[in-house]
């Protein structure tokens, strides 16, 4: 999602903050447009290894398609594949991330979240 932070700066950041008492809460995004197994497989991780650290789930969703945001406005860009004018989460894209893709991968991170 070009966040701008590795994923080794977010576990100091997490760390620090939660050593100094600051709540961490997260939103997770599930299915972001080409999101790969392996990248959903890295979220489960980065979770798993800082869930000391993880105060709180805000939010956690699969991936919409809203409009006037750069995903409506980029489709191409994006490998959306559903029409213009096609917002919320039914969209899908050429690498194969449809909806049933999202929303069981939104499963397995719920699963894995109960565990804790």
């Amino acid at each position: 999602m070009k966040k701008g932070i590795s994923l080794k700066d977010a576990e100091h950041i997490f760390k620090t903050t939660h050593d100094a008492g600051i709540i961490n809460a997260i939103n997770i995004i599930v299915g972001f447009p080409g999101e790969t197994e392996k990248e959903f497989k890295e979220t489960l991780d980065f979770i798993t290894k800082n869930k000391e650290c993880i105060d709180k789930i805000e939010g956690l969703t699969t991936c919409h398609v809203l409009p006037f945001t750069d995903i409506d406005a980029n489709r191409e860009k994006y490998g959306i594949m559903s029409p213009k004018n096609f917002w919320g989460e039914s969209w899908y894209s050429f690498d194969n991330n449809t909806l049933d893709v999202r929303l069981e991968r939104k499963h397995r991170l719920i699963d894995l979240l109960l565990k804790f």
